[in-house]
Order: structure tokens, then sequence, then C-alpha cells
């Protein structure tokens, strides 16, 4: 994900200073740039990282979430 957003920030600054006609790409990779920025606060922490880090509450929060968004029953 961060590496998407790294490439549509260099895309859009090289077209923004090369081409002049440029305007739509720059607001199209500056959208999805804060896009992806307020959906990143909404994704759940991986389980198998929080288990490995013994935080096992947490961990079953984080599986209740997915399965939540996922439609599957606890």
């Amino acid at each position: 994900m961060i590496g998407d957003t790294s490439a549509i920030l260099y895309l859009t600054f090289y077209y923004r200073f090369i081409s002049k006609n440029s305007y739509p790409i720059f607001w199209f990779g500056f959208a999805l740039n804060i896009l992806t920025f307020m959906l990143a606060f909404f994704i759940p922490e991986s389980p198998a990282w929080l288990v490995s880090m013994k935080r096992y509450d947490e961990a079953r929060k984080s599986l209740h979430k997915i399965a939540k968004w996922n439609g599957a029953a606890d």
C-alpha cells in the first residue's frame, strides 16, 4: 500500500513539472493519497502479529472485527 502511494506521488509530481496539461492526474493522485491516508485508520491490526506480541485480547477483537466485515458469525 505504501509503495502504491509512493508511486502515485512520484508520478503526480513528475507529470506536474514536465507537462502543463497534467492537472487531472495531479488531482487524481492527490485524492488517492488522501483516501489511502483516511482508510488506513479503519484497517484492523493483524491478528497474527498481535498473537506474536502476546496481545491475545486485542487479537480476539481484531478477529471479531474481520469476521463481522466478512459477514461470518462468531
